[in-house]
């Protein structure tokens, strides 16, 4: 095959490899809406979780908390870059935590997992059961 059949073959795998899933599978969106509800509830508050939680909630955020989510994964990302210690780590952090960017996307993504994951995890309820027992002692003599 020449290079003109090559480049046609390239085109078309490309094109086909395109056109397979377009991630609109309504199962795997709500199993990637409770994985994500779980990994959040884990990570509260995401705005100090680390780069890595934040690279996983952005691959699963659904889309009413995507732009929010991905905005903490980025300001993960920047810390991750820096030692802990670095000044310029502290200025950065001191500087985003308090602009009113990171507040919003910090704010609705909290907002949306307080509002929309505690019906996504299951709950479970602890029942104690006290039982008192009275003894008396009397002189029946």
């Amino acid at each position: 095959m020449g290079r003109r059949g090559l480049a046609v073959a390239l085109v078309a795998a490309l094109a086909l490899a395109g056109c397979g899933d377009d991630g609109d599978d309504p199962e795997q969106e709500a199993a990637d809406e409770r994985t994500f509800c779980r990994l959040a509830l884990d990570n509260l508050p995401l705005d100090e979780a680390s780069a890595e939680v934040m690279a996983r909630l952005d691959e699963l955020a659904p889309d009413e908390v995507a732009e929010p989510i991905s905005l903490l994964r980025n300001f993960a990302d920047d810390l991750a870059e820096l030692a802990a210690d670095d000044v310029a780590a502290l200025e950065l952090e001191f500087e985003v935590r308090f602009s009113d960017e990171h507040i919003a996307a910090r704010d609705a993504a909290h907002g949306f997992v307080k509002a929309d994951c505690v019906d996504e995890v299951p709950t479970t309820t602890t029942t104690t059961k006290t039982t008192t027992t009275t003894t008396t002692t009397g002189d029946d003599g």
